[in-house]
């Protein structure tokens, strides 16, 4: 993502667009950090709450009517 910035900045030409590359640079970060926390919770949840379910209970038998039965 990076150098998607710096490509915008126009680093290839040498003389890049400091205040494009400091903004990009914290979008990227932004994103990057966006990106962790919602693996972070998504682990916690899938991880920790796995251990105290025991799916026990009825199976779902979706509703129909009798209309749909015959």
């Amino acid at each position: 993502m990076m150098q998607v910035v710096l490509m915008l900045a126009g680093a290839e030409n040498g003389s890049p667009n400091w205040v494009v590359i400091v903004l990009g640079n914290i979008f990227v970060c932004g994103l990057e950090g966006l990106i962790v926390g919602i693996q972070v919770l998504r682990l916690e949840y899938y991880e920790m709450f796995s251990r105290f379910y025991k799916g026990s209970g009825r199976k779902f038998e979706p509703f129909r009517s009798d209309a749909e039965a015959k």
